[in-house]
């Protein structure tokens, strides 16, 4: 009786097993605009508001894979080491912060601040060379939390960290 019962029990449940197998999930873009344009041969399919999931960047083109993209491969990873020690004080800041740089090599950065909405609000490029110091206006801002990253141009390496303004 009990075989009985396993072998009626057997193929359903090794037929449920094959049907969630055959189940599909097809990608979908939630995002606030986008377009196609197509140019010289070349097409370009985009959304705004889309999550990136990785960036290239090759001699004047830069390329931003997302979920709205057909299929994606990573063949490699890239480990970029940041060595550029830096200090930020003070912070939370009120008016001004003081960004101490040094580097043993002559390295040109790409300082940047940006909103937590991740919109652009201030940008200053600086050639490093041992210790030097950048000074940046943040009286204009309201208090709260902002990102401030900087970008080693040579090594394609970079680093963030997050800013508070008090008031």
């Amino acid at each position: 009786m009990r075989l009985k019962k396993l072998l009626i029990l057997l193929p359903i449940v090794a037929s449920s097993f094959s049907i969630t197998a055959q189940i599909t999930f097809e990608r979908q873009v939630i995002a606030c605009a986008g377009s196609v344009v197509s140019t010289g041969g070349l097409t370009f399919c985009y959304t705004v508001g889309e999550t990136e999931t990785w960036t290239g960047t090759q001699g004047e083109f830069t390329f931003t894979q997302g979920f709205q993209q057909p299929h994606q491969a990573i063949t490699a990873a890239k480990e970029a080491h940041f060595d550029v020690g830096y200090k930020i004080y003070p912070n939370p800041a009120v008016s001004q912060v003081q960004l101490e740089l040094t580097t043993q090599t002559p390295t040109e950065l790409i300082i940047s601040l940006y909103a937590m909405d991740g919109m652009l609000l201030a940008e200053m490029s600086a050639t490093v060379v041992g210790q030097e110091s950048q000074y940046l206006d943040v009286s204009q801002l309201p208090s709260g939390s902002y990102i401030l990253s900087f970008y080693d141009m040579k090594k394609d390496a970079f680093a963030t960290e997050r800013l508070q303004v008090a008031r």
